[in-house]
């Protein structure tokens, strides 16, 4: 539940930082996305570097290969569904 809260809170922390009116600048969205994936990407490579290096180094490349296709194909049939469940 702490992980929840802390995952939200920042959530909302970082849209509340990045779209100020006050100020009157922000920082634009792709670009805002952009820097939050990359951060938690380098969060989770160093975590996994921490915590799982044994794991990590007995991969073979064929496995690699296959996990990211998987993610790739996982990804690319749930595109269509959420396009067609927005003309509903």
């Amino acid at each position: 539940m702490l992980t929840i809260y802390i995952v939200w809170g920042t959530t909302y922390l970082a849209i509340r930082v990045v779209v100020d009116p006050d100020q009157g600048m922000a920082i634009p969205p792709f670009a805002m996305v952009f820097i939050r994936f990359a951060v938690a990407g380098l969060a989770m490579l160093a975590l996994v570097a921490l915590f799982a290096r044994d794991a990590l180094r007995s991969l073979t490349r064929a496995q690699i290969l296959q996990q990211a296709g998987t993610a790739i194909l996982a990804q690319a049939n749930a595109v269509p569904q959420n396009v067609l469940s927005l003309l509903r």
